[in-house]
């Protein structure tokens, strides 16, 4: 009997070693599978710190370009209106240059009309001047012509005054000079 009851515990401690070790490679296998998913969580971890880290660069980057946009947009807005101001000052030059030109193509004849009446003499007194030439416009005091209608009469006044008509056409005065004598020597005999 002794032996009996001595040999079924023997069997319930070997199958109880057993249970043990098969529970302590199940354990080992459990710390294996841990390890390997803590090992997966760090790695998705990783990737979601970079993916974040790069979203926000990403965001950084874009607000600085709609920064650069905005200053970029406010500047070139900036150049549009000097533009203007320039456009508009350089017509105001140009109306200015024009009216100081009319002015002054104008003044000659207003001050003195006396051109006209130079030009006309001097045609009708030149030899040899043909009579058909281009008819002087002579303005009259009861009306007040325009400054480009004073400007075409003082181009035809130069187009048709010749220098050439108002020399005379006579001969050069010849200008007779004494003949000069040399003493001769005298020679002793």
């Amino acid at each position: 009997m002794n032996e009996g009851k001595i040999k079924v515990q023997e069997d319930l401690y070997n199958s109880a070693i057993e249970e043990r070790d098969d529970v302590y490679k199940q354990f080992d296998a459990l710390q294996e599978k841990i390890s390997d998913l803590n090992a997966q969580l760090t790695t998705y971890q990783n990737i979601e710190s970079e993916k974040k880290q790069s979203e926000e660069e990403f965001q950084k980057s874009f607000e600085t370009k709609e920064t650069t946009i905005f200053l970029l947009q406010r500047e070139n807005d900036e150049l549009k209106g000097k533009l203007d101001e320039l456009k508009t000052q350089i017509n105001s030059s140009k109306n200015l240059e024009i009216e100081d030109l009319e002015n002054t193509l104008a003044s000659p004849l207003k001050l003195n009309p006396f051109i006209t009446n130079r030009s006309e003499s001097a045609m009708a007194a030149a030899p040899g001047s043909s009579t058909s030439k281009s008819k002087k416009r002579v303005f009259s005091n009861k009306s007040n012509p325009s400054a480009s209608t004073i400007a075409q009469t003082n181009t035809d006044l130069i187009d048709d005054f010749d220098i050439e008509d108002d020399l005379p056409s006579a001969q050069p005065e010849v200008i007779f000079k004494p003949r000069r004598y040399t003493k001769r020597k005298r020679t002793c005999k």
